[in-house]
């Protein structure tokens, strides 16, 4: 004779909560959230500062909280649980200087509420501005070349006088540079 063992076993799903459970997790949720947003600029200038990274990085852990991209305006608006936190920005076009904002500055967002910062970055490249002269009469060059080279000697840029010996060469990268003058009449030494 044989004998048949049936036994019973529960499986059990996983647990579900309540509708009014789950209204007041939402609830908490949204409670402790914040909000941080503003309009990113370029420092001097105050001009608005399109398409600049930002990401929120936990003051304590350095974990990444949430990022953004500036609009054509430079606004920003991130959505961020409550808490403290250091703000990196990078310039994608590299006309300004990427790194923290601030020294770095801490930003603190508050729950349920709408923390406003202005951010600025500071450029990445300037401009030189100068006049070329004869060394014996000191009169303007109109027509002479001013030459930019890094610091090795490599070409960087390049500009024309105007009839007052004036030139300028914008968009050049931040450190030393060497400004060479050519007179393309080869009447002045080089």
């Amino acid at each position: 004779m044989v004998a048949a063992l049936v036994s019973t076993v529960a499986i059990a799903g996983p647990a579900r909560a309540t509708p009014a459970a789950r209204d007041t997790a939402s609830a908490s949720a949204v409670a402790a959230a914040g909000t941080l947003s503003g309009v990113i600029a370029s420092r001097g200038s105050g001009e608005p500062i399109a398409g600049v990274w930002l990401t929120l990085l936990g003051s304590g852990d350095a974990k990444l909280s949430a990022h953004a991209v500036a609009d054509g305006a430079g606004a920003f608006t991130m959505d961020v649980r409550a808490g403290d936190y250091f703000l990196y920005l990078v310039d994608p076009n590299g006309e300004h200087e990427t790194g923290f904002w601030g020294a770095p500055a801490l930003v603190s967002v508050v729950p349920g509420e709408v923390t406003t910062i202005d951010p600025f970055m500071d450029r990445s490249t300037g401009s030189i501005t100068g006049v070329v002269t004869d060394d014996v009469s000191g009169s303007p060059l109109a027509g002479a070349w001013a030459i930019a080279l890094s610091a090795g000697g490599a070409p960087e840029a390049a500009a024309v006088t105007n009839s007052s010996g004036r030139f300028t060469m914008p968009d050049l990268r931040a450190g030393a540079h060497r400004i060479t003058y050519l007179d393309p009449s080869a009447a002045h030494v080089s």
